[in-house]
């Protein structure tokens, strides 16, 4: 019974785990300067110029990132 317990558990903490790293948002979004919304889901610019080739759009960084980086500098500048 505590096996069983101890298994659950373990299990338990390494899918909160995984969840967690893969909770960081992608790198690069879609503007198609058409809609308000970004669509954020490419790691690499490559995979985000593939996707907006022929449609108009641009790559761009996420701004989730972007503004969390500027925010962290200017933190540390103080």
């Amino acid at each position: 019974m505590k096996n069983r317990i101890w298994l659950v558990t373990v299990l338990a903490v390494s899918t909160l785990a995984a969840s967690a790293a893969s909770a960081k948002p992608y790198k690069w979004c879609i503007d198609d300067g058409i809609s308000d919304s970004l669509q954020c889901e490419f790691t690499t610019l490559r995979e985000c110029r593939a996707s907006v080739s022929g449609t108009g759009g641009e790559c761009t960084i996420n701004p989730k990132l972007k503004f969390g980086k500027a925010k962290a500098n200017k933190a540390a500048a103080q």
